[in-house]
């Protein structure tokens, strides 16, 4: 196969069989005898010679400058220049072409500087059978430089490459030797724990790890099975908080077939967690809320047939023509009480429609709030007399009568829906409400002794539906809607509420009620 000499010096290695066809060679020689005997050798080889002669350094700079040359020859004795200064240019600005030294005399001494100045190789004009060979050679060796640059090159890239990608991509990568300790670990380890990688390495990797049994459990799993996927675990932080992870790794085996550690990617999926963590709340709640309406749907059911029993049943015991007059007013109270249950229950429902649907209104006007209290003292004393039960209530003042602007139905309707809970769920001891002034805020409060509150249900107790016994055969009535539409009224004219309760030690109901005459004042300045 025939090439040029370009072509072999960048395509594919010199061999013996190999021929080259065409070659361009520039050199510097000043005596025409000699040049033309060089020529004369190169074109006895076969091949189409691309020859240009220069003399003076002027006119082999030129040259240079001008064309690109396969090699170059050189004497090294020439008038004004010489075969050094020569080398030093080409080995400064073209270090990929061969350069050799041709020269009618040549110490060793001086052979030897110019190849440590870079020369290709030397001969002597008197031995020109080696130039061919030589030129030969000296193509081989610059293809193959080229291609161990080339090479370098491309492993210079490929590593670059890779090793942007280890750097900056989001899983962890990491190697770990049989004793345990991080050999290699990648940078975004920082980003997932907070930790250098000079802080990490040569270092127990139990470190990462909240739970050091569980890299123990990991190294065991790996050495049983080659190799683990999706190995859950928490990672410690520099900063504190835990974090989960997702670990992949296999064996790494050593030339004796030896295990001599293993290697894999770490994983950040603390967000997954959280959102895991997130919907089986969010399935609790779904699932809550169901049992909740079930449970409501009961509750209603009985709420409705109870007093509708009782309004049918006495209304037609009503119709018995020897009826006493005593047994008669006994039906009519009956028939009254069931009527009233009803109506609470229906005013109720329309209630927390309106609530959320946003069609409730704020009535604001002057209310004395020591004329409300005593109100409902006098209307609920003669109810927990009945049940047997001390019923207090505690003011401040007692000559004093403190005016604030708020919503005098909602305030009631309110302190009469806690009231009544603490004398329907307190079967012995004491009912106390009241209030106290903090600045231009009243503080009200209702306490009992009655059945309390079971701590998990706490959060959910102003949640519509929701009731301290809220099985279906529970022994109290009412439909579970009375707190939610107190918290929204009191939220409705500013304030807020809150409970302390135990089961079986009673409950605390603390809510406040800000002047809405002060609260405007509090806007406008």
């Amino acid at each position: 196969m025939i090439r040029s000499a370009s072509e072999i010096s960048s395509g594919q290695l010199y061999s013996d069989t190999t021929e080259i066809e065409k070659i361009s060679v520039l050199h510097l020689e000043d005596t025409p005898e000699d040049s033309d005997l060089i020529r004369m050798t190169l074109k006895r080889e076969g091949w189409k010679i691309d020859y240009r002669r220069v003399d003076n350094e002027k006119h082999f700079l030129e040259a240079l400058n001008q064309f690109n040359f396969d090699v170059i020859l050189a004497d090294y004795h020439l008038p004004g220049y010489n075969g050094i200064e020569a080398l030093q240019v080409c080995s400064e600005h073209y270090p990929e072409t061969p350069f050799i030294i041709v020269s009618g005399t040549l110490g060793e001494e001086i052979a030897v500087e110019m190849l440590k100045y870079g020369a290709t190789d030397y001969l002597l004009k008197q031995n020109l059978q080696r130039l061919c060979p030589a030129i030969k050679q000296a193509l081989f060796e610059t293809h193959l430089k080229q291609q161990k640059i080339k090479a370098e090159e491309e492993l210079k890239r490929s590593e670059e490459k890779y090793r942007n990608i280890f750097e900056n991509i989001q899983d962890v990568f990491f190697q770990i030797d049989k004793a345990g300790k991080l050999m290699e670990i990648s940078p975004s380890i920082s980003r997932m724990n907070g930790h250098s990688i000079n802080e990490l390495i040569n270092c127990r990797a139990t470190i990462l790890f909240e739970d050091p049994s569980i890299f123990n459990h990991l190294i065991e799993q790996i050495k049983k099975d080659g190799e683990v996927w999706d190995f859950e675990a928490r990672f410690t932080t520099k900063s504190g908080p835990l974090k989960f992870v997702s670990i992949n790794a296999h064996l790494i085996i050593g030339n004796d077939n030896e295990y001599v550690g293993f290697e894999g990617s770490i994983r950040d999926i603390d967000e997954r967690k959280k959102a895991e963590k997130e919907l089986i709340k969010a399935k609790e709640q779904a699932e809550e809320s169901d049992r909740l309406k079930s449970a409501f749907l009961a509750n209603i059911s009985h709420e409705i047939r109870t007093p509708m029993n009782g309004i049918l049943g006495f209304a037609s015991l009503l119709k018995e023509p020897f009826l006493d007059h005593k047994m008669q007013q006994r039906y009519i109270r009956i028939i009254e009480e069931s009527g009233e249950r009803m109506l609470n229950l229906i005013n109720q429902i329309i209630d927390i429609s309106k609530i959320e649907s946003g069609q409730m209104k704020v009535d604001l006007t002057k209310v004395n709030i020591n004329i409300e209290v005593d109100k409902l003292f006098n209307f609920f004393l003669p109810m927990a007399q009945q049940k047997g039960l001390q019923f207090l209530c505690k003011k401040p003042f007692t000559n004093v009568h403190p005016v604030i602007l708020s919503d005098q139905e909602k305030v009631q309707a309110v302190l009469t829906n806690l009231i009544n809970n603490a004398i329907k769920y307190t079967e012995t001891g004491k009912v106390e409400f009241g209030y106290e002034i903090h600045g231009s805020t009243l503080e009200f409060f209702v306490n009992d002794t009655g059945i309390g509150i079971e701590p998990k249900k706490l959060n959910a107790i102003f949640d519509r539906f929701v009731q301290a016994d809220t099985s279906v055969s529970k022994a109290y009535e009412g439909a579970g809607l009375g707190l939610s539409i107190s918290k929204a009224y009191i939220e409705m004219l500013g304030g807020k509420i809150q409970v302390s309760s135990a089961k079986g030690a009673g409950s605390r109901f603390i809510f406040t009620l800000p002047d809405a005459q002060e609260r405007k004042k509090e806007v406008s300045e």
